[in-house]
């Protein structure tokens, strides 16, 4: 049963990064696309979590309120720059930047929770940063799997990711492991907020006429999303009755880049390289190392 449970995670959030690149096919250039999708299906998921917590019995904390404010902002951001990243970059190595936001949350609980850190958990650190040296090489024929635009995205894009993994761990952290539901359903609902506030903003300054996208695929796509998103979190909340983080979070990383792999190749007809073998084999040893 938990393996069916691990599997239904994976290929959940397999489905979303589908998703994701099919968006940023069918908005192309237009950039307020991009908010209306991600405050679209947010607002919807987060609309149906504060239904289940209401039912459940509604209880939220000043911690878990900020906590999911900052998650909202920081999904909002990481989503719509993940978009951009998928548009013009690689599948694979797209999903692999996202991983390596993993060690963000390490460093968090450590400078701001007073969490102690492990030897092993140094080293994962270190492995998994040294990620981006083995990114930066050049081979023989002189390519690298990013451009620097692509490159800039990941970047924040990683920092907003692991700005979400870090609110969820001090809301776990201070709240000691309850009003998950009421945290989900807030997070998304403010994640749809700060959507719409990109778009209202990046509508202030850019003033180029945008092509227009077709509703009907953006909003199926949207219920897709939705609904990955939404499964792929209640799997994970139950997945943590019976396993420990440190068994959980390896398998999940690990799995799901593997599977990223294996979508892009197949389905996206990219060609892995050895820097992406020995980037994938860094990155879950690295997660390993930070589960000790």
């Amino acid at each position: 049963m938990i393996v069916l449970m691990f599997l239904g995670v994976l290929l959940a959030f397999q489905v979303v990064g589908v998703v994701y690149k099919s968006f940023g096919t069918l908005s192309g250039d237009n950039t307020r696309a991009l908010p209306v999708f991600m405050g679209a299906w947010a607002g919807g998921l987060g609309i149906v979590f504060i239904c289940v917590a209401v039912i459940r019995g509604f209880d939220m904390s000043a911690v878990t309120f900020v906590a999911a404010v900052v998650a909202g902002m920081c999904f909002a951001f990481a989503g719509i720059l993940y978009i951009r990243m998928l548009s013009i970059g690689s599948f694979i190595w797209s999903a692999l930047m996202m991983n390596l936001s993993n060690f963000i949350p390490v460093v968090f609980s450590l400078v701001f929770l007073g969490e102690s850190i492990t030897t092993a958990q140094i080293a994962g650190v270190f492995v998994i940063m040294s990620i981006l040296f083995v990114m930066s090489i050049r081979t023989k024929t002189g390519d690298k799997p990013f451009t620097a635009q692509w490159m800039i995205l990941a970047i924040f894009m990683m920092l907003g990711n692991g700005g979400i993994m870090s609110a969820q761990k001090a809301q776990a952290h201070f709240s000691g492991g309850t009003q998950t539901i009421e945290f989900l359903a807030l997070m998304f609902l403010f994640t749809s907020f700060f959507a719409f506030m990109w778009l209202v903003v990046s509508g202030l300054f850019n003033k180029t006429v945008q092509t227009r996208v077709p509703v009907r695929p953006l909003l199926k796509l949207a219920v897709v999303m939705a609904t990955m998103i939404g499964v792929a979190n209640i799997i994970n909340m139950t997945l943590m009755r019976y396993i420990t983080a440190a068994v959980q979070f390896p398998i999940s990383v690990g799995g799901g880049v593997v599977l990223s792999a294996i979508v892009g190749v197949k389905l996206y007809r990219e060609k892995p390289t050895w820097r992406l073998y020995l980037s994938i084999l860094m990155l879950v040893g690295g997660v390993v190392l930070l589960g000790m």
